[in-house]
């Protein structure tokens, strides 16, 4: 058995749209990663480069002073021209002049790392000692080797570089630290950010309007599609797709689909040529079923009469004709039924009327005129409104199936009783016979299933539709070697 999926179906057109919108999204992030990749990228070249022409400004400046020094060009010792006070002065003033000028902080240091002057006394927390340094700066591309150092949470960048005197001696370096201030680019990206994101809301909604438009329509042949597969039957003409959609796969979908209806249409034709046969075939098994039913009876009884022929009986007459009476009612039944089988229709039309049940069951119960029968009821007479020839029809299988239930049973009998409950009747048929097995009770009532070599497993089953019809009910108990007990139920009315 298959099992039903108790997970929730997504429409095919929900995902289109979700899908889409997505897309949508996605771009989003990615444009916005992008733009902030960009942007870091740009900001870090942007200060590189500020860097860069403030410290060649600043090298020209100082190139300068030390030029219009009469002790740097004479190329006296580095720590001489520094100890000297008044050329201290000039230097340190001009020092921070150029500091402000530049709004830069920086330092000239020999190659050791010993800081000769700085632009402010707060050079010593910024600045850092490197190892190597003039191999550093020597070994750099741009001449100047530059490092980052974080000092108070901030970044620092660090570019060291060569003075040269006149004779282009690289005797002392220039320290330049470099403090970037982001707030004018930080508020331009903030602006853009914003400006960029109201344009992708707008966008997001023609997205949306766009994609809900573009997923119906996408969509709208295979919801066409699907309501004619969901009407698809074989009982009734089948109606092709006529579509002419844009897309080839769909055209595909169609054409089979309209190749499986000629197919299930030339299938539909062989099914009822086949169904029509086996309708022959069932009816004629009923048929011959039901016929068989009466002729059992009669012939027992014309058997009983034959062997027990007295001409000397004065009741000769009578017995002739309770056996004629009950001849003519079997032969009756078999006529509706040859009738309805010759205009192919269902069994004997129901044709209910007032009938005595005792006097019925006692007629039918003396048809088979065997001594192991017997019929017993208190109540003389019992009226029902039913068809007579069905009632004749359920008795004459329930006492017929005793019958032959009873055949290899030393002194079997087969008792019929006649029971007037409230607005019902009740009839029980009980054999001494082999019983029904529990293997065999689900099966009892089914169509074709008999316990008998000569059977056709016909007649429970259409009883049971009878007396159904009726609004009765049929059931049995059975112990298996002791007796079987078939009770039928059926409402007066």
């Amino acid at each position: 058995m298959q099992k039903t999926s108790m997970v929730k179906k997504k429409s095919l057109q929900g995902k289109i749209f979700s899908y889409m919108l997505l897309t949508t999204v996605v771009s989003f992030v990615l444009v916005m990663s992008a733009t902030l990749y960009q942007y870091n990228l740009d900001l870090k070249n942007y200060h590189l480069n500020k860097l860069s022409r403030k410290e060649t400004a600043l090298k020209r400046h100082i190139n300068y002073i030390v030029s219009n020094n009469i002790y740097f060009k004479e190329g006296a010792n580095i720590d001489s021209i520094f100890s000297d006070k008044r050329t201290f002065e000039f230097i340190d003033s001009k020092i921070k002049e150029l500091s402000s000028i530049h709004s830069l902080e920086f330092s000239i240091q020999k190659r050791n790392g010993d800081i000769l002057i700085s632009s402010s006394s707060n050079i010593d927390k910024i600045s850092k000692y490197i190892e190597n340094l003039p191999d550093k700066i020597l070994s750099s591309d741009e001449g100047s080797f530059i490092l980052k150092h974080i000092v108070d949470d901030v970044e620092t960048i660090h570019s060291h570089s060569f003075i040269e005197n006149v004779k282009n001696e690289k005797r002392i370096i220039l320290s330049v630290y470099y403090r970037p201030d982001n707030t004018e680019q930080f508020n331009q990206l903030k602006d853009s950010f914003i400006n960029f994101t109201i344009i992708y809301l707008i966008v997001f909604v023609v997205a949306s309007f766009l994609a809900y438009v573009l997923s119906g329509y996408t969509t709208k042949s295979i919801v066409e599609i699907s309501k004619l597969i969901g009407d698809t039957s074989l009982d009734k003409p089948n109606q092709k797709i006529l579509l002419d959609s844009k897309y080839k796969e769909f055209n595909g979908l169609i054409d089979a689909y309209n190749s499986m209806i000629d197919k299930l249409r030339d299938s539909a034709i062989k099914l009822s040529e086949s169904e029509r046969k086996q309708a022959w075939k069932e009816m004629a098994k009923q048929v011959a079923h039901e016929i068989k039913n009466p002729l059992t009876p009669m012939r027992l009884s014309i058997q009983s009469f034959v062997m027990n022929f007295d001409s000397d009986n004065m009741n000769i007459e009578g017995e002739l004709n309770d056996l004629c009476s009950g001849l003519i009612e079997q032969i009756d039944l078999m006529s509706s039924i040859a009738s309805a089988f010759s205009d192919f229709a269902q069994m004997p039309v129901t044709k209910t009327e007032m009938i005595n049940v005792n006097n019925l069951i006692s007629s039918v119960v003396n048809l088979f005129n065997t001594e192991n029968i017997y019929y017993n009821s208190d109540i003389k007479d019992i009226f029902i409104t039913l068809d007579k020839n069905q009632f004749i029809r359920i008795i004459t299988n329930l006492v017929k199936n005793a019958i032959d239930a009873t055949e290899e049973t030393v002194n079997s009998k087969v008792k019929v009783k006649l029971f007037d409950y409230k607005e019902k009747i009740i009839i029980e048929v009980i054999d001494n016979g082999a019983g029904i097995s529990k293997d065999m009770s689900p099966y009892i009532f089914t169509p074709k299933f008999t316990t008998k070599t000569k059977g056709s497993g016909l007649g429970l089953a259409m009883i049971k539709n009878i007396i159904e019809s009726y609004s009765g009910e049929i059931s049995y108990v059975s112990i298996p070697g002791k007796e079987t007990i078939f009770t039928v139920v059926i409402p007066k009315k």
